[in-house]
């Protein structure tokens, strides 16, 4: 018997594939990525950025050093949040999950941005032992090696908005929303623990990696996974930690962040 392959679509505007990283749907050929990235061409951006600094001025902190955290990486995306945000007068602090795969150049690219900014900047970096241990065991059980980086990047800066209990946290871009059209930019999408647990994390949390890893015989324990663990609902509202997306209110163009 015949095992038909799938076929794979390419959108007929950006030539983005079916199989790419960003879910996508297709209507006549063109990707719901191109839906949405047109619908950026027509709203009215000088709105959304009165509605951008009206949203900040409620966080600005009389009580707290920081005005808010931004998750950032290192790369030209982060310099131009750091910038913008800056740029409306908020202190904010950075954090940084340092999964042990920075280059030379990114790491010094990532380091810089606290003397460029002005700012201080906190980083998470777990021991190489313990992410060898998670490489090998997440492998085995769902194919990504790499899951303990999604799970450090939309966990970590959590973890430090409620211990430091500053509740605004202004991420970039929402990926699959920019690029597959998962949300139209009318919604004002914000981050969610569903997002994060449903895509990024390929629907497993830090208790399923050690369940994993008693059955691989490569034992992950508890007091070894604190950083990966979502804070609670009410250790979350007590904070009022909230997630929004620069994009929702400025045009979002990697190239000119470039």
């Amino acid at each position: 018997m015949k095992i038909k392959k799938p076929s794979i679509t390419f959108c007929i505007k950006c030539t983005y594939p079916s199989c790419s990283a960003a879910p996508l749907e297709f209507i006549n050929g063109i990707c719901s990525g191109c839906y949405t990235g047109k619908e950026a061409d027509s709203l009215d951006w000088e709105r959304r950025e009165k509605m951008f600094v009206s949203l900040v001025d409620e966080y600005r902190s009389s009580d707290s050093y920081y005005d808010c955290i931004i998750p950032v990486s290192g790369g030209k995306d982060s310099y131009w949040q750091i910038h913008k945000i800056k740029h409306y007068g908020l202190n904010p602090l950075l954090v940084t999950y340092h999964g042990n795969n920075y280059t030379d150049v990114g790491m010094k690219n990532l380091v810089n941005m606290r003397e460029a900014f002005d700012v201080d900047h906190i980083f998470f970096t777990p021991s190489i032992n313990l992410l060898k241990k998670m490489n090998r065991v997440c492998q085995k059980l769902m194919g990504d090696m790499n899951w303990h980086a999604h799970a450090g990047i939309f966990t970590y800066p959590i973890r430090v908005a409620v211990e430091k209990k500053i509740p605004l946290m202004i991420w970039g871009e929402h990926g699959f929303m920019d690029l597959g059209g998962m949300h139209s930019y009318k919604d004002f999408v914000e981050f969610t623990y569903k997002y994060r647990h449903e895509h990024c994390l390929r629907g497993y949390e830090w208790h399923d990696i050690i369940e994993a890893s008693k059955k691989y015989n490569d034992l992950i324990y508890e007091n070894e996974i604190i950083q990966w663990k979502y804070p609670s609902d009410i250790e979350i509202e007590r904070v009022g930690v909230r997630g929004i997306y620069l994009a929702n209110y400025f045009k979002w163009n990697p190239n000119v962040h470039a």
